[in-house]
């Protein structure tokens, strides 16, 4: 009986001992990981997400190696997402995740998830071949890409277009119209079964289309001592390039923008010319093909100074006839005055003129005369906002005809229409000169800084803006922010009472690297200096004008005390609305033009209300 008892007690012991250890294990068991997914993907990295699992202090990644056909073991996380770095642009990867607690407790391998890299970014987009209908574009090829997609942009419908899809790193373009620009950008794709992916979009390309071959070279008005070759407009055609055959050989003469050349001081013998269309792409020009050749001489026996010249185009280039031919007339000034909707236009004197002739540049490009005056000055009216250009020439009048001069430089000035008074005059009589290191500019009657001041030395940071008042400063500004050509930009607007002396606005440029600490920024160097110009208003009053030209400071002072400088200087602050900044920039390129442009709106500035651009320029009104 004692024996029995024994063994039955051993039996309990034992049971007791086993059951709580295979409760243990069986509490201590992880699950699988479920849910394993592909969230995003780069050129480099993928990120992985799948179902958090009970009880796990850790995941382990893995991924498959094909060439040693075995699982590899990649990083660990305690969170239930992860991005893979270091890996290849486009390629196909297989993942797998395991769940574990500690060394020897692990879960089972989560289904594995196919993972597929993007293709790197397409490089050096360019073209050859160019004819006036047809464009090769060529591009770097991209590692295991499987292919190519090239899209034209559509102007009228403002949006990219697909056009063609190919294996190849080049493609033919065609169907382009002479002399046109068009814009074509590509990106390529790499496919690995049912998934495809795709590399970021190279840059834009622009490529313009040769211009058509000049016809219809031919010669008239033959003269004593010249002549005029006169050929068919080209369409698209901005200039054309007139040659002369020499003892040297073909040399380029002149350049012009009209269909006509008078050539003066002509020999009276045979003399070759021919004639080839231009279009501009950026800083390089695109030239047609030559007109037939025509040879030309002057017909000697004919009055040196014909009973009836022929009057020049508007941008055809004379030469000179000494005693004859008047000066280019100088220092064309253009002043606009919305409070009588017109825009003063003066220039200098020319010696010994009869008169002058002012062009008016048109919305096609085209040139149309809208005065004839024996005076130095005239009075345009306008009527709506807008870039207006001029230029002028003199004539004399010689045996009761006229000889025309060469044009002067075009000079352009912005018209904002409303109800603004012309700026008195201040400080006439201070002709460049200076106050605290500032110049003045006696056409403008305002002052302003030069081009390269002790500021530039210094650059920006948002602590100057804060000290302002306790220098008896109170001005409003905006920084208008964006990400451009791999640097972060910055152009501020400032506009208030500068001390209690000048009233005062300013548009600075600044740019700044990572690198740079905190938020400093540096002046623009002189390449990242911007085309622009300002006025600025009080109330209905223009009292600042600063032309259109390249800077990377534009500024304008005058004097005087805003009407709240003296309430606003007790209670902290100075009403500026009183002041209105009209504005016009021109950006590098589109792309630049799209991100000031939405940086603009995130200030506040509504499109086609405070701010429009038109081609690369941007004109904005701050009230």
């Amino acid at each position: 009986m004692r024996k029995i008892l024994n063994s039955i007690i051993s039996v309990i012991l034992c049971i007791c001992m086993v059951v709580p250890m295979s409760g243990y294990v069986a509490a201590a068991k992880l699950g699988k990981v479920k849910n394993l997914k592909v969230k995003e993907t780069t050129t480099s990295t993928v990120t992985l997400s799948w179902s958090k699992v009970s009880g796990a202090k850790s995941y382990r990644i893995y991924r498959y190696d094909s060439k040693k056909d075995e699982w590899v073991y990649v990083k660990k996380t305690s969170k239930t997402t992860t991005k893979v770095t270091d890996l290849s642009s486009a390629k196909s990867y297989k993942f797998r995740v395991r769940v574990y607690n500690d060394k020897n407790n692990k879960g089972s391998y989560s289904s594995s998830v196919k993972a597929v890299t993007k293709p790197k970014k397409v490089t050096s987009l360019s073209y050859s071949d160019l004819t006036t209908s047809t464009a090769k574009l060529k591009w770097g090829k991209v590692t295991r890409a499987t292919g190519y997609r090239v899209y034209q942009y559509d102007a009228a419908a403002k949006k990219w277009n697909r056009i063609k899809e190919t294996s190849k790193t080049s493609l033919s373009v065609s169907g382009l119209n002479a002399g046109q620009a068009y814009k074509f950008k590509v990106r390529a794709y790499y496919k690995s079964g049912d998934t495809t992916k795709y590399g970021s979009y190279s840059s834009v390309l622009t490529v313009v289309a040769k211009p058509s071959k000049v016809n219809n070279l031919a010669v008239t008005n033959v003269r004593d001592t010249s002549y005029t070759l006169k050929w068919d407009k080209v369409t698209n055609a901005e200039e054309y390039e007139i040659y002369r055959y020499e003892a040297s050989g073909w040399k380029k003469l002149d350049t012009t923008k009209s269909t006509s050349y008078v050539v003066r001081n002509a020999s009276n013998e045979y003399v070759s010319y021919k004639v080839r269309a231009v279009v501009a792409n950026g800083k390089s020009n695109i030239r047609g093909a030559f007109s037939a050749t025509v040879k030309a001489k002057a017909n000697v026996g004919t009055p040196s100074v014909p009973s009836a010249p022929a009057v020049p185009e508007e941008d055809e280039i004379v030469v000179p006839i000494p005693g004859l031919t008047p000066d280019v007339p100088g220092n064309l000034t253009l002043i606009a005055v919305p409070g009588e909707k017109s825009i003063d236009i003066s220039w200098d004197p020319v010696e010994n003129a009869n008169g002058y002739q002012v062009y008016k540049l048109n919305d096609d490009g085209s040139w149309s005369r809208i005065r004839t005056t024996s005076g130095t000055s005239i009075k345009y009216t306008v009527d709506k906002t807008g870039i207006y250009t001029f230029k002028v020439r003199a004539y004399n009048v010689v045996n009761g005809e006229n000889v025309y001069g060469n044009f002067s430089q075009p000079s352009e000035v912005y018209y904002m229409s409303g109800d603004e008074d012309e700026a008195n005059g201040i400080l006439g009589d201070l002709e460049k000169t200076g106050i605290l290191g500032y110049l003045y500019d006696p056409e403008y009657n305002c002052f302003y800084t030069a081009e390269n001041p002790w500021q530039r030395n210094f650059g920006f940071t948002p602590v100057y803006d804060f000290c302002a008042p306790f220098t008896v400063m109170f001005y409003e500004t905006k920084r208008i922010k964006f990400n451009y050509d791999g640097l972060e930009w910055m152009v501020q607007i400032w506009k208030g009472q500068y001390g209690w002396v000048f009233i005062g606005a300013e548009i600075g440029v600044y740019t700044r690297s990572s690198a740079l600490p905190l938020d400093f920024y540096e002046c623009a160097s002189d390449e990242n200096m911007l085309n622009m110009s300002m006025v600025v208003l009080h109330g209905k009053d223009t009292i600042i004008t600063r032309p259109y030209d390249k800077y990377w400071w534009c500024t304008g002072f005058v004097p005087g005390i805003l009407p709240s400088a003296i309430v606003g200087f007790v209670s902290g602050g100075i009403d500026t609305s009183v002041l209105t900044m009209n504005a016009r920039i021109t950006m590098k390129d589109e792309v630049m033009r799209d991100v000031f442009c939405e940086a603009l709106e995130q200030n506040g500035f509504v499109y086609g209300k405070d701010y429009f651009y038109s081609g690369l320029e941007v004109i904005f009104t701050w009230t």
